[in-house]
């Protein structure tokens, strides 16, 4: 007779749980806590915006409410008179690549919290924050900083 095989269904805290034992060993035995954060990288532990999020996140920029104010004088304009109205097409394309998954955000990086009736519809993520840089928005790890998820071009995306 075989015996059965147990699963483990893990959740976020118990993700959360699991990462701070993983970075407590690995400093008791010498390591410094970047070094540690690289070892929980390596175990296998990945957090993602669920479906769900996906979805709420897209769905509420969607809306017209959410459409940006006041860009529409920006079309047509020479790059210095854009420049000067605050009509800059984002992030030069290096900086945009420095946030990619599994990268440290970079500092000094221009961001924002999604809105607060966007962020109090869902779940919450305690030790990760939802952060909107350029037309992104990014699930970043609070301790590390480290990008773990993206949502590419949602915010201010054309109708």
């Amino acid at each position: 007779m075989v015996a059965p095989r147990m699963t483990i269904e893990w959740t976020l805290p118990m993700r959360n749980v699991m990462r701070a034992m993983l970075v407590l060993a690995a400093v008791l035995i010498g390591c410094s806590p970047a070094s540690a954060a690289n070892v929980t990288a390596n175990v296998g532990v990945s957090v993602v915006f669920t479906t769900a999020e996906r979805q709420m996140i897209t769905q509420y920029y969607e809306a017209p409410e959410a459409a940006p104010q006041g860009n529409a004088d920006c079309a047509g304009l020479p790059p210095g008179q854009a420049k000067k109205r605050g009509c800059t097409g984002g992030l030069p394309p290096g900086i945009a690549k420095k946030y990619a998954r599994g990268k440290p955000l970079p500092p000094g990086i221009a961001k924002r919290f999604l809105p607060e009736d966007l962020e109090t519809r869902l779940p919450p993520r305690p030790g990760y924050a939802r952060v909107v840089v350029n037309n992104d928005v990014l699930l970043v790890d609070e301790a590390t900083h480290v990008v773990l998820d993206v949502i590419r071009d949602v915010v201010n995306r054309p109708r």
